[in-house]
């Protein structure tokens, strides 16, 4: 895939913002088909580089695409706020090759990501 990004300091907190397209392709047991998979990634933040303890927190919508059926996944990391409550969540849907919601996602991008029907 490509890559390359876009990177801001400002002396308290250092931003990343990929740029290009990441690809992945997974061969499926017994066979000799392969889905191939890309997105694009979502935006870095370390915080607290000088003085406390430094934190990651990533923010921004990911998109994941199937290739091969078409499928796709629409991913939302949310931005830390001031208290931190919303801190490495994430939400998103999941669409068929038509289109159609298949499932919805939640979770936190550091322990678990929850589908729903």
């Amino acid at each position: 895939g490509e890559c390359d990004a876009k990177k801001k300091f400002t002396g308290k907190s250092f931003e990343i913002r990929p740029t290009g397209i990441a690809h992945l392709l997974l061969y499926l047991p017994n066979t000799f088909k392969g889905e191939h998979y890309t997105w694009k990634k979502v935006t870095m933040v370390i915080t607290n580089l000088i003085l406390g303890s430094p934190a990651i927190n990533h923010y921004g919508d990911m998109e994941i695409t199937n290739h091969r059926t078409g499928e796709r996944c629409v991913l939302t990391f949310k931005q830390r706020g001031w208290r931190g409550k919303e801190a490495k969540k994430d939400k998103g849907s999941v669409f068929d090759q038509k289109g159609n919601l298949a499932w919805e996602l939640a979770g936190k991008w550091t322990t678990q990501l929850i589908a729903r029907r």
